[in-house]
Formats: structure tokens, sequence, C-alpha cells
């Protein structure tokens, strides 16, 4: 007769094992658990911070291409769509550095919104009376900011102009000089090579016309470099916020829930260590005692 199999469950945990473990360690757990947590709430109300007041503010930089003549080459802004001038402004600001260390300091972050190709800027200070005119201070950074870019374009385009415009004037006098000593003829009859040397010349005179033309408005940009750059970005702020209060911790219920939940684990987990503390030290003595035997 077959005898049935019976599989073996002797490395298992059964729920009675379970239920027996927490009868014999419910001491340590219990006061475990509650110990961090109360440590973990008292803790986060001592650290909880202050609230804070903070703004913010939507907005978008629309830049105006110049027309400058085909012939120089010359190309302003840099930033010459929306999506270069936002993430442009979005550098600018995020770069601007909070020197004021006093209480009413404000500091402001800026991202940029890819999808609706606008900037939200957020404002924040420890109270709110700084935060009114903090808008405008920062929108005039911004200004300057650009401000200082078109200058350094004006001036690279400048250089490079002056350095074309003597370049076209020696060509310019080698023709001239070419005019001079091409030979006469009689009137009423064609010199070819007279009338395209002329015709290089009057070309010559044209393209150094247009970039003259072009010389003069950059350095009268330069000469009044805030009102051009008004003329070339124009900011318009599409939401604003008014001021909120905020704070930055969480509440008292939250942090008790997740310290309950934590010191819960590591109670069970110290339960665990200290029951198999006495098989390891006895695993510790038998293995000493065997080798005290053999030796």
């Amino acid at each position: 007769m077959e005898t049935e199999h019976r599989p073996d469950y002797d490395d298992e945990i059964s729920l009675v094992d379970i239920i027996r473990f927490f009868g014999r360690q419910w001491k340590l757990i219990g006061i475990t658990t509650l110990g961090l947590t109360a440590v973990a709430v008292a803790y986060s109300l001592i650290q909880q911070a202050d609230p804070f007041y903070q703004k913010s503010l939507t907005f978008s930089v629309e830049p105006t291409t110049v027309p400058f003549s085909g012939s120089s080459g010359v190309a302003i802004p840099t930033y010459s769509n929306t999506n270069q001038a936002n993430n442009a402004a979005t550098e600018f600001l995020n770069e601007q550095k909070n020197d004021d260390q006093e209480d009413d300091a404000v500091s402001l972050n800026a991202t940029y919104d890819k999808e609706a190709d606008t900037v939200n800027l957020t404002l924040q200070a420890p109270t709110p009376e700084p935060l009114p005119t903090a808008t405008e201070e920062t929108f005039e950074q911004l200004a300057q900011d650009f401000q200082q870019s078109l200058e350094s374009e004006i001036r690279q385009e400048l250089a490079q102009l002056e350095t074309r415009l003597s370049r076209e004037q020696v060509v310019l006098r080698t023709i001239e000089a070419e005019i001079a000593e091409t030979p006469g003829v009689a009137a009423n009859t064609d010199n070819p090579r007279l009338g395209s040397l002329e015709g290089q010349r009057a070309r010559q005179i044209a393209l150094m016309t247009e970039l003259k033309f072009d010389q003069q408005y950059l350095q009268k940009a330069l000469a009044d470099l805030e009102d051009f750059t008004e003329q070339i970005y124009s900011l318009e702020v599409q939401e604003e916020s008014d001021i909120q209060q905020q704070s930055s911790s969480r509440s008292p219920v939250q942090v008790g829930v997740l310290a309950l939940i934590a010191g819960f684990m590591v109670a069970v987990l110290a339960a665990i260590i200290r029951e198999q503390i006495p098989q390891i030290r006895a695993e510790l003595a038998k293995t000493e005692h065997q080798r005290l035997n053999k030796s």
C-alpha cells in the first residue's frame, strides 16, 4: 500500500507563528513604534518653517526683427523669435542673484513653458511688503539684461561693418584707378572696357551706400540703447496672481502617519533581531565548543 506523500511545512511560517511572535514582542513593537512616531512629530514641529508669501506671473517676450539691407549681413536681434526670446528671458531671470541678506529679500524662480510659449515667474519673500514692487524691479533688470545683449550684438556688427567698408573702399579705389587708366575713345563710340568698369563702380558705390546706412542706423541705436531695446523686445504680462501665503512643510498629521508606518516597520525589524540573538549566541557557542574539542 502506497504511503501518501505529505509536503514538509517545517520551513514555512504559519499565521499562528506570526500571531505568537507579536504576542511575545508586542511591548517592544508598541513602545518602539510610539517612541519613533513621537520623536518624528516633535522634530517636525520644531523644524517647521515659517510661512512665506508668493506671487506668480506669466509673461511673454515678443521680439521685432530689424530689416537691414541684405548686403551687410547684419542680423539683429539674435533672439529673433518668441521661443528664443522667452528662453533667453528665463535664463536671464534665473541668473539674477539676491545679494540682499535682509529678512525682506525676495527670491525668484523662472521656468519656460514650451507648449504655451510663455515664461512662468514666481517671486517669494518672508513678508508680503516687498512683493508689490518686486515685479517692476525684476522686469527692469530683465530689460537691462536684454539691453546688454543688444549692445554686445551692435558693437560686434559695427566692428564687422567697419572692416567690410574698409575692404570695399579699397575695391572702389582700384576700380576708379582702372577707369582713369583706360584710354579714351572718339565720341559716339562704344568702349566695352570702360562701360564694364563704370558699371562695377556704380554697383560698388551702391553696396557701400547700403553698408554705411546700416552702420549709421546701428550707431544711432547704440546712442539710445534703452529706447532701441524697448522697440526690439516688448514684454507682455498675460497673468498675474495676488500675493498668497504659503507653507513649505507637511502638516503634523501627515508626518505622524508616515512616522507611524516607518516606526512600526523598524520596530518589527528590531523584534525579529531580538528573537534571533539567543539562537545566534547558541550557534556561536556550539561552534566554539566544537573547535575546542578538536584542539
